[in-house]
């Protein structure tokens, strides 16, 4: 077994290791993209799979998520099945953490309202713009005092 190990590449592009990738087909975008990135750059951007302290790679393999600020080490295998897996796998991770950029970089998120001509947005001198809105009626209107059930009692005097 270790020899099997050892004879293991240390990109992980052989058939001992890519037996355990599945068969991937592309879309035509993402098939031109996986060429031009196989061509240009030396391995995926975000993710690598996991190796031994030796520094082979694992056998089952694993894919995991470079941590941040570290400069990505792996390179392309060579072999389609591994290079394809990874390229999806760092496909979705590019993807998730630009939504996730977009999403924080909005300054004001308008919410949808029942009255167009109404915005919720800007600089507010009043709160007329909001005042016919279920919350702010609920929220603006006069407060009850608390209605007791029971007789009072000493406490409820002082």
């Amino acid at each position: 077994m270790s020899s099997a190990v050892a004879a293991i590449p240390p990109e992980g592009g052989d058939e001992l290791v890519a037996k355990y990738f599945a068969e991937i087909t592309l879309d035509v975008v993402e098939q031109s993209l996986f060429r031009k990135r196989c061509m240009e750059e030396p391995g995926p951007r975000f993710v690598h799979l996991r190796r031994t302290a030796v520094g082979v790679v694992t056998v089952p393999p694993h894919i995991e998520e470079n941590k941040p600020g570290k400069e990505p080490g792996q390179v392309w295998t060579g072999h389609p099945k591994v290079d394809r897996t990874m390229f999806i796998m760092d496909r979705r991770l590019e993807l998730q953490r630009r939504q996730v950029k977009e999403i924080s970089g909005q300054k004001n998120i308008p919410m949808l309202r029942g009255i167009l001509g109404k915005k919720n947005f800007g600089t507010k001198m009043t709160s007329e713009p909001l005042m016919e809105s279920h919350r702010s009626a609920r929220m603006n209107s006069s407060k009850r005092p608390p209605f007791a059930t029971l007789p009072p009692i000493h406490m409820d005097i002082m």
